[in-house]
């Protein structure tokens, strides 16, 4: 399978859903897209900062990465006391998992420190957070890379956008602008239910003032919410497909199936999701490789350009696809029961009349374009959970052969 190289960075809280998108970043592939995974940094968000960097190196070890790509960022929101979801994912973040290693385990150890150096402190398990090492990395990363010619990077992220806000802050706008091409998150819920307050989702309401700092800055940002993870469910089928790709040669599928098995657990007592659970840090990944497979069917009356529409099927019965729209998305930051939603403004009734309509997405539109105040965002808004899942399972494959051959050559 062929496809464009792109260079992925993700960022991440693991938690079982980035556990997924890890495997998707690391091994997926589609006929329009081949990421190359460049760097893997953690942030705090389903569980304290200590553990989600534990658990990122973790599921490094056990898709059998070789030890480089794991940073330390932020253990803490910008402006306010953390917080962790344990009625979701466990009392480590990763509750339920089987077949990792433990913090102390060597292959664990080598993800976690081999980014330190000689600088790493003897004797401790575990290094401290270092979000300005981080932001120091990504900037050196991102520079080279432009000196060099390589094409401009695209940040992922799946948890609170501490990191994220940092680098943005940080970083000469120069650098930013030039080497990245977009961020794609995990966040927000655009016109339905929050999921940690009845207007707010987790990632937004743990760091909202980083989210602000993201989606403000000119920079094409994609969110990917619960409107459109709550579309894509991991349901017993899927599970019993997953389960039936075990080999007695490897552990990797008991691993996946215990991350699936817990986090459906969860969803079912805490939200009553019967069906499955949504598997939502997943789809930010799935979008890079594939953006096609959130475009909606068009309306009988939506006008489409060449620049946002595309058509399947062949024929005279062509079926007309639009992609996802830009709207303006506003990120409430104020203390009360608002706090952490992301406001859509899907009528254009805050939109600066002097922009084009929503569903008018030029490619050639410069980044001084996607500023506050103005349409910040494309809102993703629909999947095609036909086409989604087969790049899970390839990816699983893909993690599944990769694995067994670190074990033939050990």
């Amino acid at each position: 399978m062929t496809g464009e190289e792109k260079a992925l960075w993700l960022d991440c809280d693991p938690g079982h859903d980035d556990a997924i998108a890890l495997l998707l970043a690391l091994f997926g592939r589609s006929s329009l897209v081949h990421p190359t995974l460049l760097g893997v940094s953690s942030v705090h968000g389903n569980n304290t900062g200590h553990n989600t960097f534990v658990n990122a190196a973790r599921m490094l070890d056990a898709y059998g990465v070789e030890p480089g790509l794991l940073w330390r960022g932020a253990d803490v929101p910008l402006m306010r006391d953390a917080k962790i979801d344990e009625g979701i994912h466990g009392d480590d973040g990763l509750g339920g998992v089987t077949g990792l290693g433990t913090q102390t385990d060597e292959g664990v150890q080598r993800q976690m420190y081999a980014n330190l150096g000689p600088v790493a402190e003897k004797g401790q398990v575990v290094p401290e957070p270092d979000p300005l090492s981080l932001v120091s990395h990504l900037v050196e990363l991102l520079k080279r890379r432009i000196r060099d010619g390589q094409g401009p990077l695209t940040i992922v992220a799946t948890g609170p956008l501490t990191n994220v806000a940092l680098l943005l802050k940080l970083a000469p706008p120069g650098v930013v602008q030039q080497g990245v091409d977009q961020i794609v998150l995990m966040g927000g819920a655009a016109g339905v239910p929050g999921n940690r307050t009845p207007l707010a989702e987790w990632n937004i309401l743990v760091d909202p003032e980083a989210a602000r700092i993201v989606f403000s800055y000119p920079l094409p940002t994609v969110m990917a919410g619960l409107n459109i993870t709550h579309q894509a469910l991991f349901t017993d089928t899927l599970h019993s497909q997953l389960v039936s790709l075990y080999s007695s040669s490897d552990s990797l599928i008991d691993t996946l199936a215990s991350i699936m098995a817990f986090f459906a657990a969860s969803y079912a007592d805490t939200f009553g999701f019967a069906q499955g659970p949504p598997v939502h840090d997943f789809l930010a990944v799935a979008y890079v490789l594939d953006p096609t497979m959130f475009y909606a069917h068009a309306k009988p009356h939506q006008h489409t350009s060449s620049s946002s529409s595309s058509s399947v099927g062949g024929g005279s019965g062509d079926v007309a696809r639009v992609s996802p729209k830009r709207y303006r998305v506003h990120i409430e930051t104020n203390d009360g029961k608002a706090c952490g939603t992301t406001i859509v403004d899907f009528y254009d009734q805050w939109a600066p009349p002097t922009e084009s309509s929503p569903d008018q997405v030029d490619s050639e539109e410069t980044a001084a374009s996607w500023r506050e105040g103005g349409r910040n965002a494309i809102v993703l808004e629909h999947v095609d959970t036909e086409r989604l899942w087969p790049l899970f399972f390839d990816a699983v494959k893909r993690a599944q052969a990769h694995v067994q051959s670190q074990t033939n050559t050990q």
